[in-house]
């Protein structure tokens, strides 16, 4: 057998791999077991490829024309139409392991053709060719992460039980000598969170991803981006139907506290008492608003027109509401806050960002490759009454005293 009938013999062999794999009509069984004949052939050529490889290397007709070589190419004026001998090895791992592949003809040395420009000599700005930045001008994202505000966990499985204490019946008091204790009874209640996938996918040109290296490194970014704004936006106000996340803003049992005729300020610090007061005894670590309530808020001032709040931009206090750190995202409505213990809740990770590419559909044929970025969390607010949503903040005539 000549070196191009055992690398043919390859070719059609991945071919018939690819086609296997995409049978969906037959068993996981069926496939394996054909899988393993294609395997076999594949070995039988590449033995082949070694026999001739050590004989080339024997009698010295490493370049010599003839039985050893493939005749097809013309030295020194194009790359080869074969895969090399190391290509073929990697084609035939990936195949062994059932794996998507991509083999590079030539290697790198392949040859790049370029349009002749045809601009007039008197238009030298046309002539020359235009400076590629370096990098990619992007979108712009919340730089916010809802999650760095809590604890986070990992999970091993699906979905997570826990069980919480949700109130006392009865209390502990003084008693005499010999006389009956009281007793109490703890009320808990069972509390099962499934993982709730978020996942993006995009579908890019082979051409752009192996001419222009930054748009690799950007799309991971930019995915991950995506994800996040979903995550952050199922996190606040996930409804918890269908495929959707219960939110910490739809959790039953939190506080809620409207504004009314309060000042803004005033409605936080009282927001702040209710949760101290609350069967958590909690204290908020954190406060999310809207960049247009916050802006409100900050702008609160006296009878006199004076500012409330510092006007010292470099002061703590332009980002923060008694001494309460506070963080602004569009993902929130205007109007709404949100007071927290960080504590109190816990977001169970059952699968981080993961990234992974391969073909769907017609991508082998069309020169595509899928990108696929997903996660699975799960939100637990364990103690509902660590958590206050705070109403009315709509920045329209806040009130001034």
């Amino acid at each position: 057998m000549s070196v191009v009938s055992a690398k043919a013999g390859i070719r059609r062999a991945s071919l018939k791999a690819k086609q296997i794999a995409a049978d969906n009509t037959k068993t996981l069984a069926q496939r394996q077991e054909e899988m393993a004949l294609v395997e076999a052939q594949v070995k039988g050529f590449q033995d082949e490829l070694d026999l001739h490889d050590q004989l080339n290397r024997i009698h010295g007709l490493a370049d010599l024309p003839g039985e050893f070589e493939d005749t097809h190419t013309t030295r020194g004026t194009a790359p080869s139409l074969t895969l090399d001998a190391d290509e073929i090895k990697a084609w035939h791992g990936a195949i062994r392991r059932h794996l998507p592949y991509k083999g590079q003809v030539g290697g790198s040395s392949g040859w790049e053709t370029r349009s002749l420009s045809k601009t007039d000599a008197g238009t030298p700005s046309q002539l020359v060719p235009p400076t590629l930045l370096p990098g990619i001008v992007a979108m712009t994202h919340e730089p916010l992460r809802i999650m760095q505000l809590v604890t986070s966990i990992a999970v091993s499985a699906p979905s997570i039980e826990y069980i919480r204490h949700s109130s006392t019946t009865g209390q502990a008091a003084p008693v005499a000598a010999g006389a009956l204790k009281p007793a109490v009874t703890l009320n808990t209640e069972r509390v099962i969170v499934p993982a709730c996938k978020i996942a993006v996918t995009t579908t890019v040109n082979d051409e752009d991803l192996e001419d222009f290296t930054a748009f690799v490194g950007y799309l991971q970014q930019e995915l991950s981006r995506l994800v996040i704004d979903a995550e952050n936006a199922q996190l606040l106000n996930g409804d918890g139907t269908d495929t959707n996340m219960l939110g910490l803003l739809a959790t039953p049992g939190i506080l809620t506290r409207a504004r009314g005729s309060d000042t803004a300020l005033d409605a936080v610090e009282q927001a702040i008492t209710d949760l101290r007061v609350a069967p958590a005894k909690a204290t908020p670590t954190f406060a999310v608003m809207h960049p247009t309530t916050f802006s409100a808020v900050r702008r609160s001032k006296d009878q006199m027109g004076r500012y409330l709040l510092s006007a010292d931009p470099s002061a703590e206090q332009t980002s923060q509401l008694w001494g309460l750190p506070v963080v602004q995202t569009t993902q929130i409505a205007p109007g709404t806050a949100l007071m927290a213990d960080g504590s109190s809740i816990q977001i169970g990770i059952r699968s981080g960002l993961t990234f992974q590419s391969d073909y769907s559909g017609d991508d082998f044929t069309h020169n595509r490759t899928t990108i696929r970025c997903e996660e699975r969390i799960m939100l637990m607010p364990q103690q509902p009454s660590a958590i206050c949503k705070i109403t009315g903040l709509d920045g329209t005539g806040v009130a001034t005293k």
